[in-house]
């Protein structure tokens, strides 16, 4: 009787799900890493560059009631853009949006956070490869990340210059209280010199 032997390394395959589930971990551990809204912004549409081979990939950030565009992957590089100079894209449907591949082959990714909506992810392909059902079951499965990392980068920001703020005012308080005592301490030590 014959003992079963493994296939040498170069012959055993890796299934694709494992593939991309090691890239949806990878993917997490670097979104959680970033703390900066620009740089988690770039590193969401690096990856979804990345992950679905795209030409293109923008991503809308919503703020307040628009969809302004915050970072851009094309062909390997990536940059945010300011939110000043940036135009607004409309909001509407943002909630019910559900990820779906465009008549024009184009990918569009819906991001939320405990089901709020965060922005949009539009991923536009090669001219010649069109998305498929399978891109967009990718798609939303790096969306279950990319959208808590977005707002929560979003939200340490907003805390930290908060925080900034109140130290401002602090420090002006301060200084108010400096002024106030010694310009009530000069006429006080005058009327008890008498």
């Amino acid at each position: 009787m014959r003992q079963p032997r493994a296939a040498p390394a170069s012959v055993r395959r890796v299934p694709p799900r494992v593939h991309e589930l090691e890239a949806i971990q990878q993917a997490t551990a670097l979104l959680a890493a970033q703390t900066d809204p620009d740089d988690t912004a770039v590193a969401t549409v690096c990856l979804y560059g990345e992950l679905l081979e795209a030409h293109r990939a923008v991503l809308w950030w919503l703020n307040d009631d628009h969809l302004l565009p915050r970072a851009q992957w094309r062909d390997g590089a990536a940059w945010s853009f300011e939110d000043e100079l940036a135009g607004p894209g409309p909001r509407h449907g943002l909630t019910a949006m559900r990820t779906e591949v465009e008549p024009d082959g184009s990918l569009l990714i819906p991001l939320r956070a405990d089901g709020d909506p965060v922005g949009v992810i539009v991923a536009e392909a090669e001219p010649r490869a069109l998305f498929d059902s399978a891109d967009a079951a990718r798609a939303d499965r790096l969306a279950a990340v990319a959208g808590p990392a977005l707002r929560t980068a979003r939200r340490l920001h907003d805390a930290e210059a908060t925080v900034a703020r109140l130290r401002d005012v602090d420090r002006v308080k301060t200084e108010f209280l400096a002024l106030a005592s010694h310009e009530l301490r000069t006429p006080i030590t005058v009327l008890t010199g008498y």
